[in-house]
């Protein structure tokens, strides 16, 4: 699946990937991006993005 996804170079891959800190096994890593990759792409509800899911403050 490949989509143009800046946000690879961008700052929010790098926070993302030095946020999860503690579950950064690689299958964790890609769950977590690819759930807010489409929670930013299509948000379904605001009250996802206050999910326990967010481990960044």
């Amino acid at each position: 699946m490949k989509a143009r996804m800046t946000y690879w170079n961008g700052s929010w891959w790098c926070r993302r990937m030095g946020c999860t800190g503690q579950g950064s096994t690689m299958k964790e890593a890609w769950d977590d991006m690819w759930k807010l990759y489409f929670e930013a792409v299509r948000p379904a509800r605001p009250q996802t993005f206050h999910s326990p899911r967010v481990r960044c403050g």
